[in-house]
């Protein structure tokens, strides 16, 4: 329903069905896309949560598609208010932070421990050891990255400024940015590089995730392969850990989210004033 309130629209067949043309006025491809709003508003508010409130992925995904679709009516505050619960909702499932890129291990809230019980990574009756169980928890893993890196994109497309300020800061994101569609698409286990990361920042966070491991005795430190030399995005024969998708390898979408970090700066700086 939610798809559908934003693709109805452009959808002839749909849209005479749901607002014919007659002698006063012609087909209105909005009162389509409203109708199927409607429908997935109702069905969301008829979803139940867990017992710490906590919703799946395809309801973060229909929450997200119907910010936009507020978004697309012009319903600018409206779709701002919304997003913000969604982000909310997606922080709560632990979205924003990958064990392995997290440099305060230590410090988590009940929620994300009660989605790491729940395991976000299903490997069904494939043995650990198995390519299939690696693609599938890769894939699994990239479609929970990718949906927050989503909310980052809505939320740099709806704030603006002052009044409507951004909800997610990029300096607290522990997750990678998302890998390339061929990589995705095909379950190849990837490695790329955080928002703004170099290769300092990225030891600086690994030495910060190895210290307070070993302060817990209950967390065998771990210790993450250092990034590859140059910019080739290629990794030792022998990597379990994925080849590096950097510099030119670096997916279309990991680039674009880097354009909108930008953007977001400068919209926050224009808003607050600017050269004024």
């Amino acid at each position: 329903m939610a798809f559908l309130a934003l693709t109805s629209r452009f959808h002839p067949i749909l849209v005479a069905h749901h607002s014919s043309r007659n002698a006063n006025r012609p087909s209105d491809p909005l009162i389509a896309a409203e109708f199927y709003a409607t429908a997935a508003t109702a069905q969301l508010n008829a979803v139940t949560t867990d017992r710490l409130g906590l919703h799946d992925i395809s309801t973060i995904h229909a929450m997200l598609m119907l910010a936009l679709h507020e978004w697309g009516m012009n319903r600018g505050p409206k779709a701002w208010g919304h997003l913000g619960i969604v982000i909310r909702s997606a922080q709560a499932m632990g979205l924003h932070y990958e064990e392995e890129l997290d440099d305060q291990p230590l410090s988590r809230s009940l929620p994300s421990r009660a989605v790491e019980q729940q395991g976000f990574v299903d490997s069904g009756n494939a043995s650990p050891d198995s390519a299939t169980c690696q693609n599938d928890a890769f894939v699994k893993q990239e479609v929970r990255r990718r949906t927050l890196w989503a909310c980052f994109i809505l939320d740099r497309y709806f704030s603006n400024g002052k009044y409507r300020p951004q909800g997610i800061n990029a300096k607290d994101l522990r997750i990678q940015l998302p890998a390339s569609e061929h990589a995705f698409l095909f379950g190849e286990k990837v490695r790329t590089l955080l928002l703004s990361e170099d290769n300092t920042s990225r030891a600086e966070v690994q030495s910060q995730r190895r210290a307070s491991l070993a302060t817990d005795p209950m967390n065998p430190a771990y210790k993450r392969p250092s990034l590859p030399d140059g910019n080739n995005g290629t990794s030792s024969p022998g990597d379990s850990e994925g080849r590096w998708e950097v510099g030119p390898d670096e997916g279309l979408i990991s680039r674009y989210i880097k354009v909108l970090d930008i953007h977001g700066k400068v919209m926050r700086w224009t808003c607050g004033g600017g050269r004024k």
